[in-house]
């Protein structure tokens, strides 16, 4: 079932989200990130899903507009941050050497954030350097020296931090300029325009001014060979979209894994030829192997 946006009424206000996440109907889905030059499978991002007993699967979209600022904000982080941390061990045990990214609004960047994350590393060790944070740029940085201090509390703990939807809203230039983050996220709006010249210029701004930066590259909502092929041409490392795989379940992203590992995806028939195009080399560059 494709995920809906439905925004009604009360519904999915703040009492019902609050509802959702007693009833444990806040889940995850996961769509894989791959190398651009092997495409192999190096990580995947998680994506919050409500599954509503009503109206069906429902995207962020439509219901954490209702939670910003409020006190199940971080509750719903932390659960998130559990979920993943939850399949990266069952992913460990099937041999699956991959990181998780999730997505975390700047307003969360404060002192009880890294509480939480302490008490994450308690709990699995240094399985919580596997997560890696993206902050979206379309909301307000409140307090840059509390951001600041806390992403470079993040990253003391292992876990790297990126800046998500580049482009997209006003705040990127500010993040970049105050937050020591490690990567940057092209949004598919504009990889969606990147074969027409101008939309390549763009992008190639962006992958520029990244490279200036030191930092790894990105890019999201691929959908077509021909955007990828160009994508390899500006050096991106990394590339998530339509073109490798949907968002999906745990249990049927588990199970495109084990295809994928086994070569009976689409994927590696479509992208053989262009296999090790573009460089980029990272320490996140860890292929979807079998553990010997």
């Amino acid at each position: 079932m494709t995920p809906s946006q439905f925004t009604p009424s009360l519904d999915n206000s703040y009492a019902r989200v609050a509802q959702a996440l007693s009833n444990g109907e806040l889940q995850l889905a996961f769509q894989p990130i791959f190398s651009a030059s092997s495409h192999r499978v190096v990580a995947a991002e998680a994506l919050l899903r409500w599954a509503h007993p009503t109206h069906g699967t429902l995207t962020p979209d439509s219901f954490l507009k209702h939670i910003e600022n409020t006190d199940i904000e971080l509750p719903i982080c932390t659960l998130v941050f559990e979920k993943a941390l939850q399949a990266l061990t069952l992913w460990s045990a099937k041999g699956f050497n991959l990181r998780i990214a999730v997505n975390l609004s700047p307003a969360l960047l404060r002192p009880e954030l890294i509480t939480v994350l302490s008490h994450l590393k308690d709990k699995y060790g240094q399985l919580l350097s596997s997560l890696e944070l993206e902050i979206t740029e379309r909301y307000t940085l409140e307090d840059a020296s509390c951001a600041s201090k806390c992403v470079g509390q993040i990253q003391e703990k292992g876990l790297r931090v990126s800046l998500d939807d580049f482009g997209t809203g006003y705040n990127g230039w500010d993040i970049l300029a105050k937050l020591n983050v490690d990567a940057l996220k092209i949004d598919r709006a504009f990889v969606s325009q990147v074969e027409n010249e101008r939309g390549l210029e763009v992008v190639r701004a962006m992958t520029l001014l990244a490279q200036c930066l030191g930092l790894e590259i990105i890019a999201e909502g691929v959908e077509k060979e021909s955007q990828l092929a160009l994508l390899q041409g500006l050096k991106i490392h990394y590339w998530q979209g339509y073109l490798g795989s949907k968002p999906q379940s745990y249990d049927a992203f588990t199970s495109w894994l084990e295809d994928h590992r086994h070569g009976r995806t689409a994927l590696h028939g479509q992208l053989n030829d262009t296999r090790d195009r573009a460089g980029g080399s990272s320490h996140l560059h860890s292929a979807c192997t079998q553990t010997r």
